[in-house]
């Protein structure tokens, strides 16, 4: 059974930097947006948690470089990080 909304961790106030590895993902909520967080290097990226070609949920994916693939896994469906929300440290 997959997690309801209320179950999902609250992003709101951000996580502290050491629960979130360089090459980790991280699925969450922010109000009533699911949201993903990922790591690369010293960068921090939020984007939506949805595939927005196929609405794939993205948490399930695989960071490659600058993009997100979709576990829909068609040529289309890598979500971009760097058009996304980023935090430099």
């Amino acid at each position: 059974m997959a997690p309801s909304q209320s179950d999902k961790l609250d992003l709101r106030n951000g996580i502290p930097d050491g629960d979130l590895a360089d090459g980790a993902m991280l699925v969450g909520r922010v109000g009533d947006e699911e949201v993903l967080l990922a790591r690369r290097g010293a960068e921090v990226f939020a984007i939506g948690a949805a595939c927005t070609h196929y609405g794939g949920p993205l948490g399930e994916g695989l960071m490659v470089a600058d993009t997100v693939r979709c576990p829909c896994i068609t040529p289309a469906s890598a979500c971009a990080l760097e058009k996304r929300w980023r935090r430099r440290h």
